[in-house]
């Protein structure tokens, strides 16, 4: 690993996913970890839902990829602090998993 890439990976695991600074606690499959939690505000089914009054809540998880138990792909099922969740997106950046996560909500 290059000199550039490890600050940067020193950087994500004291600041970024530090609980002090960004990160916090939760439960995904049942395993606690730290993340950094965005909730989003785009329902990216809005206007294409046949369902009247049905939409969907979207949260956006920026996880160490060495804390996660496996891989995750889109539109598999998860279990996020408690609550059943799909998979909407999965990419990963310098040891960061960004996973984007989606629910219904009426």
């Amino acid at each position: 690993m290059n000199e550039f890439n490890q600050v940067l990976r020193d950087e994500i695991d004291t600041v970024f996913l530090n609980p002090a600074e960004f990160g916090e606690s939760i439960s995904l499959d049942r395993k606690e970890i730290t993340a950094v939690v965005d909730c989003l505000d785009t329902d990216p089914l809005a206007g294409s839902d046949p369902r009247p009054g049905l939409g969907l809540e979207t949260v956006r998880l920026f996880i160490c990829r060495d804390d996660l138990a496996g891989k995750y792909s889109q539109e598999q099922r998860v279990h996020y602090n408690g609550r059943r969740w799909h998979v909407l997106d999965v990419k990963e950046h310098q040891g960061v998993v960004e996973l984007d996560l989606y629910r219904e909500s009426v």
